[in-house]
């Protein structure tokens, strides 16, 4: 069914912000084209990218170890609903899943042959995958398609799936009903019903639509790129469930990718343009934006965010940024009245003990200055007063940061070896 909404457009600049985030690099060790980063919360993610690549993180960031993915595909997608239940989407209809976090992928079958370029679930049971194709050879018809499926992925049914139709690259949900999908030739799809029915809020070919992200019930925004000239980013905007759309069309000569709320009134928007990595922010529910990260360097696909002050953002050449607020705090802390680390300094041995307090499933990693992590151990389950032995011996003199987390808390020391 389709409903066309009316359309505001209107033509900012974007101005520097006086509350930029300050954003590092972090070492993916790759320098493949990533196109997807997920977190679960500040520590442990995901990022998925081409040549079957798919990198898993449990220390925020800090460090990036390539997990065991099938090979033979590019991975447009990747979402986690938790520590275990994880999924990826890729060319050909392939979607893979995990129930161990990442260890082992399993391949599923949607049913499908198209790229699948999105894939979101609310939770562990009800999830959507959206794509198609573009109308190339050999077929020349294009396609797009919104797969579902209520139990984890071990069956997907055809919510869409319509011929001469332009590919779909984007789906969010805010709850089980209401939810939206964007694509190409300026489409973007509600439904009130989970997917039971689909109607076309908006079709205008002079917009590709990329991303999408609905904070509620009511309010949406999808990242846009204006076909016509010049050719400039958009961000469109709904607060009434698609009834009506306004446009903010920027002025800069750059293009956008992803969006991402951490709440209804923060958000971000990545992207870039020759040479030139682009982060946008709003405080004020995409009313106003302004430069979060202008700066040079790579493509940046995709944004995420946690919270307010935990996010990555991830590009080409195996770029990954992440915010100071989170990677300072290794270095703001020196003592943590809830963890003893003795001695130090330390020369070949130190001790690591939880002082009242008792946690399972812990990781434990050192990290040298740079930021690469020089020891690492994960499952520990520490009783309280549990004395935890490493030996640093084989550490060059320096400063190190040692850090002990699960999903819920971390602790954090400096050590000096000499």
């Amino acid at each position: 069914m389709k409903k066309l909404s009316l359309l505001l457009t209107i033509i900012i600049t974007v101005t520097v912000g006086n509350s930029q985030s300050v954003w590092n690099s972090q070492n993916s060790g790759v320098n493949n084209y990533l196109f997807d980063v997920h977190f679960i919360n500040q520590w442990e993610g995901w990022i998925s990218g081409n040549t079957g690549l798919i990198l898993h993180s449990t220390d925020g960031g800090y460090s990036w170890v390539n997990q065991e993915a099938p090979a033979n595909n590019t991975y447009y997608s990747v979402f986690f609903t938790d520590e275990f239940n994880g999924w990826a989407t890729g060319y050909g209809g392939k979607i893979i899943n995990t129930s161990d976090g990442g260890e082992t992928w399993n391949m599923q079958t949607p049913g499908s042959s198209e790229f699948l370029y999105d894939i979101f679930f609310l939770d562990e049971y009800n999830g959507w995958a959206v794509g198609g194709d573009n109308g190339a050879y050999p077929s020349f018809i294009s396609q797009r398609e919104i797969l579902y499926t209520n139990n984890g992925g071990q069956t997907w049914t055809h919510q869409l799936n319509e011929s001469h139709k332009k590919p779909l690259n984007s789906v969010h949900f805010s709850s089980t009903e209401n939810g939206y999908a964007v694509g190409e030739s300026g489409t973007i799809l509600h439904t009130t019903n989970g997917g039971a029915n689909w109607m076309e809020v908006m079709s205008d070919q002079s917009y590709h639509m990329y991303d999408v992200y609905t904070t509620n019930s009511t309010t949406a925004f999808v990242i846009a790129y204006y076909l016509g000239l010049p050719h400039v980013p958009a961000i469109f905007k709904t607060t009434n469930g698609g009834e009506t759309w306004s446009s903010q069309t920027f002025s800069e000569d750059f293009s956008l990718s992803s969006i991402c709320f951490s709440d209804e009134m923060n958000g971000w928007a990545a992207g870039g343009q020759n040479g030139f990595s682009t982060l946008l922010k709003t405080n004020d529910g995409g009313e106003t934006w302004e430069y979060d990260y202008p700066s040079a360097g790579d493509y940046l696909t995709k944004v995420f965010f946690t919270d307010n002050q935990t996010g990555w953002a991830v590009g080409s050449n195996g770029t990954v940024l992440s915010t100071a607020d989170f990677l300072t705090g290794f270095e703001e802390i020196s003592q943590n009245e809830n963890m003893s680390v003795y001695p130090n300094p330390a020369t070949s041995l130190i001790s690591v003990r939880l002082n009242n307090a008792s946690e399972n499933n812990m990781n434990l990693n050192l990290y040298n200055m740079n930021g690469q992590s020089v020891y690492k151990v994960s499952g520990l389950n520490l009783a309280e007063n549990q004395e935890i032995k490493i030996s640093i011996e084989n550490l060059t003199n320096g400063i190190y940061h040692l850090v002990l987390n699960n999903a819920s808390n971390y602790y954090s020391e400096k050590i000096v070896v000499k």
